[in-house]
């Protein structure tokens, strides 16, 4: 079982709009392809995305276990190391013109304090993502089902009146390994 298993429920749902998740608006938004040394995917026709090899693409079902909600979401598990790597987007709103990275980014952290186990904060640091400003949190919890410390980046980015969310984690043992993954996976998001 994953660390992070039934830990995150609920901290991205006061900033997404829940959409109709079915099977085929699910297989429209992305799709993935094998190209030797990663894997590629393109999400919501949009975000041109790599992931490294031995991650498995969860399903709908699958994504229930690890997030609340029903956001747009792209998820890649390493059930082997323990290594989860999302893309989430929330809602195209006339009013996220008037809504800050830093607004949703404060949001996410609240009610990640308030959803994880012995939650931490760690550092905050910012980046570009698909050549859009991004704040990122590090912090820390203590998985539910294993009692087992954990470690996590949410990063968030704004672009066409939508805001969109990377979140990754690993066990904290593993922090500085899965840290330069996280980082290369930021770090291949594309927009053609």
């Amino acid at each position: 079982s994953s660390p992070s298993q039934g830990d995150i429920h609920g901290f991205e749902s006061r900033w997404g709009h829940h959409l109709k998740n079915t099977c085929t608006e699910y297989m429209f938004f992305y799709a993935i392809m094998h190209t030797g040394i990663n894997m590629k995917a393109t999400f919501n026709n949009l975000i041109n995305l790599e992931y490294p090899e031995g991650y498995k693409e969860l399903t709908l079902i699958e994504n229930k276990k690890y997030f609340s909600g029903n956001l747009l979401r792209i998820t890649f598990h390493n059930e082997e190391k323990h290594i989860l790597l999302s893309l989430s987007k929330g809602n195209d709103s006339f009013i996220n013109r008037f809504i800050s990275v830093a607004t949703v980014v404060s949001g996410s952290l609240s009610n990640l304090s308030k959803n994880l186990k012995d939650y931490e904060f760690i550092e905050q640091f910012e980046s570009s993502i698909c050549g859009k400003d991004a704040i990122n949190e590090c912090f820390s919890y203590t998985a539910n089902d294993e009692d087992i410390k954990q470690y996590g980046e949410l990063s968030v980015f704004k672009m066409n009146k939508a805001f969109y969310v990377v979140y990754c984690i690993c066990r904290y043992s593993d922090k500085e390994e899965c840290q330069k993954i996280f980082k290369e996976y930021r770090d291949s998001f594309s927009v053609d």
